[in-house]
């Protein structure tokens, strides 16, 4: 996936959950072993989105590239936010899975609660 693609997805990822009523609070923020690809809040609580694009399912969908190794990582980037922001509220991670490009959207999906 080209890293315009995935610009693209995650602009359209924030719209959409913002359009939902989440409320953007970061992107793309950087802490070793990996990345949160976006922060939100829905209601009282902190979500953390994976956000994944595809322009077609030639590869399969989305969200089938998200393996147990990925998910540990992005746990582990979530714990880490939580302590250095000093939160102290409920928090989930979702992944948006996207089909489609700069031409159009085939697919959003939103994957509420990965199993952690």
């Amino acid at each position: 996936m080209s890293k315009q693609l995935g610009k693209w997805g995650e602009a359209v990822a924030a719209a959409f959950l913002i359009k939902k009523g989440f409320e953007l609070i970061e992107k793309n923020w950087r802490a070793h072993p990996g990345e949160i690809d976006l922060v939100m809040k829905d209601r009282d609580e902190i979500v953390f989105i994976e956000v994944k694009t595809r322009s077609d399912i030639g590869f399969g969908y989305p969200e089938e590239s998200i393996t147990d190794k990925k998910i540990q990582s992005l746990v582990e980037s979530c714990e880490k936010y939580i302590n250095e922001k000093d939160i102290d509220s409920n928090w989930r991670l979702d992944v948006i899975s996207i089909i489609g490009d700069e031409n159009g959207i085939k697919d959003i999906k939103h994957i509420e609660g990965l199993e952690v």
